[in-house]
């Protein structure tokens, strides 16, 4: 039987589009997408973190991952091991700071550039906070290969 689930960017292509956001100077956008990028790998990463087959699961089990809260996301990778409080304290950082910036994304003249220009050190941590849980998540499943 077929996984009813495909795994979610583990090529490591969001290095690109971060790097390639960041070049362009779009750093409004770069910290939106790390955001993204670190919720899809911890959503992805909490399937393969108990012990049922993904083959087994159901659709709906899949789905209701979905309509867990960003921050219990969070608290739950914290309670399995799969992240340190350092790096959970750095990723709810990223979250507030996205949730700022997204909710008074209107209040910006993106057109000017100095104001993108505010944001660069916002987008280079939620950056670094990416390729961390995307490290943490990598190794865990390559752990989970060699015991197969």
């Amino acid at each position: 039987m077929a996984s009813p689930h495909k795994p979610v960017l583990l090529t490591g292509t969001h290095t690109k589009v971060l790097d390639s956001a960041m070049k362009r100077g779009n750093w409004i956008v770069a910290l939106l997408l790390a955001h993204t990028y670190s919720e899809a790998f911890l959503r992805e990463w909490l399937l393969y973190s108990g012990n049922l087959p993904l083959e087994t699961m159901a659709r709906s089990i899949i789905r209701e991952t979905e309509r867990i809260r960003f921050e219990q996301l969070v608290l739950v990778h914290h309670l399995l091991g799969n992240i340190d409080g350092n790096l959970r304290e750095r990723i709810y950082e990223v979250n507030k700071r996205r949730n700022e910036v997204a909710h008074r994304l209107i209040e910006y003249d993106l057109s000017d550039r100095e104001i993108d220009t505010r944001f660069r050190g916002d987008a280079e941590k939620a950056a670094a906070v990416c390729s961390d849980v995307f490290a943490h998540f990598k190794q865990a499943l390559d752990r989970q290969a060699e015991k197969v």
